[in-house]
């Protein structure tokens, strides 16, 4: 909605000749600003579930130690296993799930930080020296 409103200042700045000139940078910065924190948040809860399911991951390796089992899942989950085993798969299984989903997020960013600086790269260019 920000943005839109952006696109309806600068079309108002075209036809009446840049009187909504700070308008349109206000928009712009809070633009900005909004969607460095929706970036901010989604970072922070994808390091808190990695955070997490590294804990479990680690009590998973301590259990396992001390069962004298497998770290990794196998079969598939259901009324043959025990509890333990249950954890294990959701453990093992979720934090691959995590690690994939925090990767593509984070290629996501990286990909659209990249094309951001290739857009400053090139409007430096046409300032006057």
């Amino acid at each position: 909605e920000i943005k839109i409103m952006g696109g309806v200042v600068t079309a108002l700045n075209a036809s009446l000749g840049n009187t909504l000139k700070k308008g349109a940078y206000d928009l712009r910065e809070l633009f900005h600003a909004t969607m460095e924190s929706a970036i901010g948040l989604t970072l922070f809860f994808v390091a808190m579930w990695v955070f997490i399911f590294s804990f479990l991951i680690i009590a998973n390796g301590i259990g396992s130690a001390i069962r004298n089992e497998n770290t990794t899942c196998q079969g598939q989950l259901g009324s043959e296993k025990d509890g333990y085993q249950n954890f294990q798969c959701v453990v093992v299984e979720g934090g691959a799930i995590i690690s994939t989903i925090s990767g593509l997020i984070a290629l996501s960013f990286f990909i659209r930080m990249f094309r951001h600086q290739r857009k400053v790269v090139r409007a430096i260019n046409y300032l006057p020296s």
